[in-house]
């Protein structure tokens, strides 16, 4: 029986090279990324849309990315090109988990949940149960209500519990 080799396609070479790109990602702070919407189209139905139907994108050579972060921005790129992340920071895993959502990179989301699990501390608990509610995170969601239940039935620090209780209040309301 024949075996038929499928190469191991590596597409790092190509992460924030000039060269053969034909888009441009700018972002918030005005910067702009090269790259290339073979790539986005690939790993996301959001570009893919963008650059396949009558929009906007499809006629330019650039998408606006107003709402993320040049960090944010490569760090996506990263993870499209190579299926992982460099940095692992809390604020920057957030803001991705946020991309991910956004541009329905589910692979991104859930690297992410992985990295706000393991962060998770009662400065940052409600945060993190505000974007997984927000992100559709029902894993994350249940580690952060986890940890908060935990938190609240070993603290001596009333304050700290009263504001958790707060947090959680307004985010179901909602």
């Amino acid at each position: 029986m024949n075996k038929v080799m499928v190469p191991n396609l590596k597409f790092d070479w190509v992460l924030l090279d000039e060269n053969l790109s034909d888009i441009k990602l700018r972002t918030a702070s005005g910067k702009e990324i090269p790259a290339h919407k073979l790539m986005l189209a690939t790993a996301s139905p959001v570009f893919k849309a963008m650059f396949t139907l009558d929009m906007l994108e499809k006629k330019s050579q650039s998408v606006n990315m107003i709402d993320i972060s040049y960090e944010a921005a490569i760090e996506m790129l990263r993870y499209i090109y190579t299926g992982s992340i460099e940095n692992g920071e809390f604020s920057l895993a957030m803001e991705l988990l946020l991309v991910g959502e956004k541009y329905q990179l589910e692979g991104l989301k859930n690297k992410c949940e992985k990295i706000l699990s393991l962060e998770l501390s009662s400065e940052n608990a409600v945060d993190i149960l505000k974007v997984a509610n927000k992100c559709n995170m029902s894993s994350l969601k249940k580690n952060a209500v986890d940890f908060i239940k935990q938190y609240m039935s070993v603290s001596s620090d009333s304050d700290d519990v009263g504001n958790m209780i707060l947090s959680m209040e307004r985010l179901f309301a909602k």
